[in-house]
């Protein structure tokens, strides 16, 4: 049986291009941290999948001997010093979900142990109409090191936003009232819970460290405000902030930083921070023909891949022609 497999060069240059850029946060559960790590929540030991992966689990404010800790590290080279995440449980009054002291609030609590999670803000500011204030009563809050502005949350159904920067936190099966699992956890024969919660610490620009290429020597990736350090990095475009070297992305014709319904094509992030060309994706769909008696069983596998640092579903079509030749 000869199997002919299409489009394998594209997905091996999604990786490649994105592979020069290493996730600023990395967690885990654990029994104990490392050093420098922080619990972010405690997640019950008993409840595990087959591989002993936390599944379907409640959660706790605090450590007991039924509860294993999330641990997060920072990941910096030395020259930044010690990192840490300021992790911290308060109460919830109901009316104001603010962290006390400037902290940045992640989840919410249903109790103190054996709680269920809810998630208010996430994507960006989205917030969760369905969230009920009244569920809950505590707070997970978060202070961050001053190199870092904040602790992004992102929330995705299945896709990977690993190679865009975010780390998986856990998986939840309900951004409300939810039971969380490792990111790795499955059931019922390789299900996952589809809710995956990402982290990714954005740089604060005040502290910035830049490279010469106008990319962070922390996370590797171009801001815009290195253009304030360094005289070549004067002109890189408000939307490449966050960005790969190289990568491209949505035009901003007022360089802004929002992308407006009359912006067409893309712009490149890299120098000179000008180069711009149509936009290579379309709601077109594409028909793929195949003569019967040449082939006539076509199977079809889909990837979430990286492409010009925009997460995508790659199409991977095999010929099975069903002989030996």
């Amino acid at each position: 049986m000869k199997k002919i497999i299409l489009f394998i060069l594209v997905l091996m240059s999604a990786f490649v291009a994105t592979s020069a850029a290493g996730n600023v946060l990395s967690c885990s559960f654990s029994t104990s941290c490392a050093a420098e790590s922080s619990n972010l929540i405690y997640a019950n030991k008993n409840f595990v999948d087959s591989n002993n992966n936390i599944l379907s689990s409640n959660v706790a404010s605090y450590p007991t001997s039924n509860y294993v800790g999330l641990c997060c590290k920072i990941n910096a080279p030395s020259s930044y010093g010690k990192m840490a995440l300021n992790v911290s449980f308060e109460d919830f009054d109901h009316v104001n979900t603010a962290c006390d002291n400037g902290g940045q609030n992640l989840f919410f609590l249903t109790s103190k142990t054996n709680a269920r999670v809810g998630i208010l803000n996430y994507n960006n500011g989205l917030i969760n109409h369905n969230f009920n204030k009244a569920f809950y009563s505590k707070k997970v809050c978060v202070k961050l090191p001053n190199q870092f502005s904040s602790l992004d949350l992102f929330i995705s159904n299945k896709k990977s936003y690993g190679l865009a920067g975010y780390d998986c936190l856990f998986r939840i099966n309900n951004i409300t009232n939810g039971h969380i699992s490792a990111c790795n956890s499955t059931y019922d024969s390789g299900k996952k819970y589809d809710y995956i919660v990402w982290g990714k610490l954005w740089e604060n620009t005040n502290s910035l460290k830049c490279n010469l290429d106008c990319t962070s020597k922390l996370d590797h990736r171009v801001y815009s405000e290195c253009g304030q350090k360094i005289s070549n990095c004067k002109n890189v475009p408000k939307v490449c902030d966050g960005s790969l070297y190289g990568a491209w992305v949505k035009y901003d014709s007022n360089n802004d930083g929002v992308i407006n319904s009359n912006d067409n094509g893309e712009i490149q992030c890299s120098s000179p921070w000008n180069i711009t060309r149509n936009d290579i994706f379309t709601n077109e769909s594409i028909k793929i023909n195949t003569a019967k008696w040449n082939c006539s069983n076509i199977i079809k596998k889909q990837y979430p891949v990286i492409v010009s640092n925009q997460l995508v579903t790659m199409d991977v079509y095999m010929c099975n022609r069903g002989d030996n030749n």
